[in-house]
């Protein structure tokens, strides 16, 4: 199993990014040979600071780099 984290940074317009994401990038993404699932979210700080990302994604990928 290959797991790949994409960290996105802060969008100008997040109601748009969040849009394009849910309904143009995420059914492109699952189409990718292999994958097994994605899961995403907001990031969030665990203190009063901004965080450092906006959004998180986690692909979690046959690996078959090994496979006999």
């Amino acid at each position: 199993m290959v797991k790949l984290v994409v960290l996105y940074g802060h969008p100008t317009d997040p109601a748009s990014f969040d849009d394009y994401f849910a309904s143009v990038h995420m059914p492109l993404a699952e189409k990718i040979p292999g994958v097994v699932d994605i899961t995403y979210g907001h990031v969030t700080s665990v203190d009063d600071t901004a965080a450092p990302y906006y959004l998180a994604a986690r692909h979690r990928l046959r690996s078959t780099c090994c496979s006999n």
